[in-house]
């Protein structure tokens, strides 16, 4: 009766240590997914605002133009950002827009990568394209 005993106990000490484990496992997993999408998210709000200042830096002028650092990816994933009324960050098949209501008198056009940018205008228009 008492090897029985051993074995019942260490069946559920094996089970109650698997479950912890399992569990811690699934608490980390949880807790990464959480500071990556919130790192994807800050690294994309550095992104526009960098964009934007540029652009109202540039508005009053003619003609113009200015380079500009972005991040080689956004969240460990590739990424690309189109003018095209706006600001937009195209990554994974997700399509975040960005309105900017201080230049809805100006055309938007080009599209771009991470990395080495350049953002011209010229006249009414803003075109952003790789250095």
């Amino acid at each position: 009766m008492k090897g029985q005993y051993l074995a019942i106990e260490a069946v559920l000490t094996f089970g109650m240590g698997l479950i912890i484990a399992l569990g811690t496992i699934t608490v980390f997993n949880n807790y990464q997914q959480d500071i990556m999408s919130s790192t994807q998210d800050k690294q994309e709000t550095v992104i526009v605002t960098e964009l934007t200042d540029t652009l109202l830096h540039l508005r009053g002028a003619d003609r113009a133009e200015k380079s500009l650092e972005l991040p080689e990816d956004l969240g460990g994933s590739d990424y690309t950002v189109t003018f095209d009324e706006g600001v937009n960050i195209l990554m994974e098949g997700q399509r975040r827009e960005y309105r900017l209501n201080s230049l809805e008198n100006f055309d938007f056009e080009g599209s771009v990568q991470g990395g080495e940018v350049k953002v011209y205008k010229r006249d009414n228009q803003f075109i952003i394209g790789a250095e």
